[in-house]
């Protein structure tokens, strides 16, 4: 992306602030809920890449949010909770400019997997306050963020505001599941949460670790490891996504595992609420559906 590109989209281009030495900080005292992100990024900097897996997963996930994934090339794209960049990654394929925002230091990770470009800028900042201009993209990504965030509407509403008129966002956000109700990951998210995110990380892995051998030895027994996951919180993948190795099921399930125990904040929507909530605001809602991690969803401004 040019310098000339990126004056055009920050509110304030002059007197920048950086972290790792190229990336702008808006953030620069991130809130702590994101530190265990960060910390997450950058141990897990490649596990869910596609040209790491070797497969589609990633891709196929967004084009069912995006549609036709064509449509990016050449499009200015805010990418919202970049993490290590298993997104940025499909986006760039595209040929879309990307603009990779995270709150917390998995910018470092995204920009070790995808250097800065012209087609590729990383910021540091907060979604609720981010540094753009009004109505500058032609899409927001937003995957696998507003569940952890304070307020999922609001974080909608203060992001939504960078979007040009008839520009896409796309999103998605945990639902409303007796599999969620009935498992132990609330009682494990309590006790770990009194933690600093290093013991976090240290006690997920010891929890993982317990668990994981149980869980891959039922791997082809859908039913006992229905019944396990009532008992154990950790993640796995293995009907999901056969596709992946041996190892790479293990490196998915403790990043996984990881991200659903540490986050401070995780909340479940229903379908209903998030397209009630849409419609009241105006937005064109082109699909939603139960998908992924719970609810999809695609709006135009």
């Amino acid at each position: 992306m040019s310098k000339t590109l990126l004056e055009q989209l920050l509110i304030n281009p002059v007197n920048i602030e950086y972290v790792d030495d190229d990336i702008p900080t808006f953030a620069k005292s991130y809130l702590d809920y994101s530190e265990s992100f960060g910390l997450q990024w950058n141990k897990f900097t490649k596990t869910q890449l596609d040209s790491y897996t070797q497969t589609d997963i990633t891709e196929v996930r967004l084009e069912r949010l995006i549609g036709n994934l064509q449509r990016l090339r050449d499009k200015i794209v805010l990418e919202i909770g970049c993490g290590s960049g298993r997104f940025t990654e499909v986006l760039l394929k595209y040929g879309a400019k990307v603009v990779s925002v995270d709150m917390s230091t998995a910018v470092i990770a995204n920009k070790k997997n995808f250097p800065i470009s012209d087609n590729h800028f990383i910021v540091q900042a907060d979604m609720n306050n981010l540094p753009f201009k009004d109505e500058v993209f032609d899409f927001i990504v937003c995957v696998g963020v507003l569940q952890h965030t304070p307020n999922t509407f609001i974080s909608i509403i203060n992001s939504q505001r960078v979007l040009k008129k008839g520009g896409t966002y796309v999103l998605d956000h945990y639902t409303h599941t007796l599999s969620y109700y009935t498992k132990t990951t609330f009682f494990f998210r309590k006790i770990i949460s009194f933690f600093n995110k290093d013991q976090k990380y240290k006690i997920i892995e010891g929890i993982f670790n317990f668990f994981y051998p149980f869980h891959y030895v039922v791997r082809n027994l859908y039913f006992i490891q229905i019944l396990l996951s009532r008992i154990s919180p950790i993640h796995v993948y293995f009907k999901a996504y056969p596709e992946l190795t041996d190892e790479l099921q293990k490196e998915w399930s403790l990043l996984d595992t990881h991200d659903s125990l540490a986050d401070p904040y995780k909340r479940h929507l229903s379908k209903r609420a998030i397209n009630n909530f849409l419609l009241s605001k105006n937005f064109k809602v082109e699909y939603i559906a139960h998908g992924g991690n719970g609810v999809e969803a695609r709006f135009v401004k």
